[in-house]
């Protein structure tokens, strides 16, 4: 997984650029590749910070609005396999999950 640079390592960078350096020579500078110090300039000169944008994104569950069917298939049949609840959720409310 990509983990982001320090803030205090792109506070430098950002630092160095605005003293006069190039955008190339900061990431020389600093040992970053030059798309990575390109790339924090250009979010500065957006947003006007150095922090880093959120890595991933977020999934809505897909048993939100569905939570009473899970008890009631385990009630129907207390002995159900994990396959067996993944048929059922499927054919009940449509929802096709991984086990």
């Amino acid at each position: 997984m990509e983990v982001p640079l320090s803030v205090d390592l792109r506070e430098r960078i950002v630092a160095a650029v605005e003293a006069g350096s190039s955008r190339r020579r900061a990431a020389e500078r600093f040992a970053v590749s030059r798309s990575t110090a390109i790339k924090l300039m250009r979010r500065v000169d957006e947003t006007g910070s150095v922090a880093p944008a959120k890595i991933g994104g977020y999934r809505k569950p897909k048993l939100v609005g569905h939570e009473p069917v899970l008890p009631a298939i385990v009630d129907a049949e207390p002995d159900i396999t994990l396959a067996g609840i993944r048929t059922e959720l499927e054919s009940r409310v449509g929802v096709r999950e991984s086990r």
